[in-house]
């Protein structure tokens, strides 16, 4: 959430702070955000050594934590609790709200806010159930408090956020609908109607979560992430049984839709990204697999190291499988209708990490020691990691991030069966079936794909997101540009790849 003093003066940002789900680390940032923290760390420093008043030397440690949050978020609870062990020692080392706001030495106002801050860090971390246990603990005192909807709204989308990230829908809708009641601006329900309906199509009601976006659409100016929001909604409820004239309908409204989207820059129908890069040649959804005398001179040595790689990267699945460390997946192009999507991020922030040259998780070293060394041979590597489907699992139609990466997926475990190609990935309109262990796969995920397991057994593989080679830009530029920083694309020249 917002620092202490700008809580409750932007209620939409705000809002869409607590609901913007996390996103890889994006390592070129680590040295400015570093530089930033040490700053917040000095003055923090500083008032503990002047033996500074509590609720001031709280919300130093809660501005730090808050900066902290997006790339170092264990970082971030543990500032926290080093200042509760200052102000609320007796309350270690647990930490237990009712024990904060009994026995800290704050004002009543910090310790509402140091749970807030406490719900969010613990959220970053993927701490969810502790996230919704202080996160409530605020709603609940801000009531008591009397604070005004704007600072409340914020609490009752973190809460229905935290319920969420649990699974726990249909409690998620129940908080929601109560910040809905609450005296607010237009621009403020508009983004909780569409945390709402984002819910609502975590749980497959796709014709409910439409009907709730399309709503929140008549109380804000339609912006392009609206518009694609739209479009996927559209889609998924067009897969629903529906008189006929209704689906006509539908489809022409997608199609308005589309080429709106393409009359504001995008390339080409089929290819509708959160992010597009103009510049980057005719966009394909399959790419030839690389040869030494079409590709980037990284290519055909990556590949064979992957390759060799299987035996190892299987045997460390199997581990962290045993371990319960494959998490299932919070993102909603999931269907929890079916079976699990499982993954585990082998560079994700809120992994504890190594001392090596890359932020990379202790419990994945054989993934880790292959990511440095893809990097090593000049792979411009954003993240890697193990992606497990149970059986029965889909992936429903979606888009990636932006045409500015490209992935590889390597089989680990393919199943086999009587009827060939029961594990499928559909990317625009061609479906690959795997076969085979060790088989690799090269594709734009800013083309609609979808992932189906109908096999009896799980599907495994591991999954390289890298910059798109023909970024014509330095290597920073090129990784800034690929995880969000449209200001740092620099399309290149070089021939299609």
């Amino acid at each position: 959430m917002p620092s202490p003093e700008k809580r409750g003066t932007n209620v939409g940002w705000a809002l869409a702070a607590c609901f913007v789900p996390l996103v890889a680390v994006l390592y070129h940032l680590y040295a400015e955000a570093a530089a930033e923290n040490e700053e917040l760390r000095r003055r923090l420093e500083k008032a503990k050594a002047q033996d500074d008043s509590s609720s001031p030397r709280a919300e130093n440690a809660m501005k730090l934590a808050s900066s902290l949050e997006s790339y170092w978020p264990v970082q971030a609870v543990a500032v926290l609790e080093e200042e509760l062990l200052r102000g609320a020692s007796s309350c270690a080392p647990t930490f237990d709200p009712s024990c904060i706001l009994q026995h800290g030495h704050y004002r009543p106002r910090t310790k509402i806010e140091l749970l807030d801050a406490l719900g969010d860090a613990h959220g970053a971390a993927t701490h969810y159930e502790k996230a919704a246990l202080f996160h409530e603990r605020a709603l609940q005192q801000k009531h008591e408090a009397g604070f005004p909807p704007s600072e409340i709204v914020t609490s009752y989308s973190a809460v229905a956020t935290d319920a969420t990230n649990l699974f726990h829908f249909e409690e998620a809708l129940s908080w929601i609908r109560q910040g809905q009641g609450l005296a607010l601006p237009k621009a403020a329900l508009a983004i909780l109607y569409q945390q709402e309906s984002g819910i609502l199509e975590c749980q497959d009601d796709f014709i409910s979560a439409l009907h709730v976006f399309e709503h929140s659409l008549k109380l804000q100016e339609k912006s392009v992430a609206d518009a694609l929001r739209h479009l996927d909604l559209l889609k998924q409820v067009l897969h629903e049984e529906m008189p006929p004239s209704v689906a006509s309908a539908m489809r022409g409204r997608v199609a308005e839709i589309e080429e709106e989207l393409i009359r504001l820059g995008y390339g080409k129908k089929g290819q509708f990204p959160k992010r597009y890069v103009p510049g980057l040649g005719v966009g394909r959804p399959w790419r030839s697999f690389p040869t030494e005398t079409v590709s980037a001179s990284w290519m055909l040595p990556a590949s064979q190291a992957l390759r060799a790689a299987v035996p190892e990267l299987l045997l460390e699945y199997l581990e962290l499988k045993e371990a319960g460390q494959m998490y299932r997946e919070k993102e909603c192009i999931h269907s929890h209708r079916g079976g699990r999507w499982s993954r585990f991020e082998v560079n994700a922030f809120w992994h504890a990490s190594d001392s090596g040259g890359i932020r990379c998780a202790v419990e994945s070293p054989r993934a880790c020691a292959l990511f440095q060394e893809l990097q090593a041979l000049g792979m411009p590597l954003i993240r890697a990691g193990y992606s497990a489907l149970a059986p029965g699992a889909w992936l429903k139609p979606h888009y990636g991030t932006t045409n500015a990466q490209l992935k590889w997926h390597l089989g680990l475990s393919i199943p086999s069966s009587p009827t060939e190609g029961c594990a499928t990935l559909r990317v625009a309109d061609v479906i690959h079936q795997w076969m085979k262990e060790g088989e690799l796969l090269y594709f734009d995920d800013s083309f609609e794909h979808e992932v189906f397991n109908h096999c009896d057994m799980e599907r495994v593989v591991f999954q390289l997101v890298f910059a798109h080679p023909q970024l014509g830009g330095s290597d920073d530029e090129n990784l800034r540009c690929a995880t969000g920083d449209l200001q740092a694309c620099r399309p290149g020249l070089s021939t299609e790849l």
